[in-house]
């Protein structure tokens, strides 16, 4: 029992970390690139025109919005100043930091309507896959699992995501599927997660723990 709730306190852990370390990855990413600048990555790729924000950044009021939504730093400051300039491109570094201090504070529910704001402009599906799982991370640690499985699937269903953002989704999913007893659902994902050629840290979890289900299979059957 002592070892189970170990093993659970380390998943949330995990989670946390994973949570924290992506959303500021990307407000301190969008902070210093959002003038125009496209960069590819594993975990994030935004792309942003530089001709249309040189347009905006000659109007003195947009300057004006610009200093205010990287200054705002507290949760208050933020709810102030993000909700009439969610059009403008410095409206999604502010958001995710507001969506982190949310998640500090323990708001998930504040926290995902957040994110999905976010995911509701139009970026590319690289970026959208990342926000899905970590507001898939998030349900899970609320252990609302049939929810985490679903926005894990999402994200690993977009056309446009890396083979990691598919991968961590699937295996994600299936882990979840696990937790709820769904084991054969769970298999299915793992198989074809160990049948990829391309190897990743995904797919090794995903065949450590389809070798874990196997053994206790086959325990069981004895």
């Amino acid at each position: 029992m002592a070892e189970k709730e170990e093993n659970i306190k380390s998943v949330e852990a995990e989670i946390d970390s994973v949570l924290a370390d992506d959303i500021d990855k990307f407000e301190h990413f969008a902070i210093a690139n959002w003038k125009g600048i496209l960069i590819l990555g594993v975990v994030i790729v935004v792309g942003i025109s530089t001709f249309a924000i040189g347009l905006q950044l000659e109007a003195s009021s947009d300057k004006e919005v610009i200093a205010l939504l990287e200054n705002s730093k507290t949760v208050e400051e933020l709810e102030m100043a993000i909700p009439g300039n969610i059009s403008h491109p410095a409206y999604t570094p502010a958001a995710l930091r507001l969506a982190k201090l949310y998640l500090d504070d323990k708001k998930y529910t504040k926290a995902i309507e957040t994110l999905n704001k976010v995911i509701s402009k139009n970026i590319n599906d690289e970026l959208k896959g990342r926000l899905k799982l970590n507001i898939a991370y998030v349900y899970e640690k609320q252990n609302k699992l049939q929810d985490a499985i679903e926005i894990f699937n999402e994200s690993a269903a977009l056309s446009g995501v890396s083979s990691a953002i598919r991968a961590e989704g699937q295996y994600s999913a299936a882990r979840n599927l696990v937790k709820l007893n769904k084991t054969s659902d769970a298999i299915l994902i793992l198989e074809e997660l160990n049948a990829l050629k391309e190897k990743s840290f995904w797919t090794g979890q995903a065949k450590d723990l389809l070798n874990s289900i196997k053994c206790k299979n086959s325990q069981g059957d004895k």
